[in-house]
């Protein structure tokens, strides 16, 4: 798999009023009954498998082409559980704009919770990295 930004938020992002740094960019866990689909455009499409609450990035932002934030901590995971990715999403009203489906990189996918926190510091920073780079064609 690979990680992946969902189509419908950057046709959003080309409209004004999309603000990575208005602090409503919220993270989830998903277990492995999600997947990633680029016609889902609402987080609702997979809430049914999420894992554990949601948590929003503090400190975020945009330089450049860069977003970044502050690594997020989730908080006693059940044991036992499967994570398969990571997924950002937007809230703007009652909406949920997915953003970006997160399955690869360093700890990902955790095969079995320990119920234990599960923190994840972006791009391997910490206290703030990188969580998404936007490169042109």
């Amino acid at each position: 798999m690979a990680n992946h930004i969902y189509p419908r938020y950057l046709s959003l992002v080309l409209h004004p009023g999309i603000d990575l740094t208005d602090g409503n960019v919220v993270a989830a866990l998903v277990n492995n009954s999600a997947s990633y689909n680029s016609a889902n455009t609402d987080f609702s499409s997979l809430s049914g498998n999420q894992v554990g609450g949601s948590v929003t990035p503090g400190s975020p932002t945009v330089t450049g082409a860069v977003f970044s934030a502050n690594s997020v901590t989730f908080s006693s995971i059940s044991a036992g559980l499967y994570v398969q990715a990571i997924v950002l999403y937007h809230v703007n009203g009652g909406a949920k704009d997915l953003i970006a489906w997160l399955d690869t990189g360093t700890g990902l996918q955790i095969t079995s919770t320990s119920g234990a926190n599960i923190t994840v510091d972006w791009n391997g920073s910490s206290p703030s990295g990188t969580i998404i780079t936007a490169t042109g064609p």
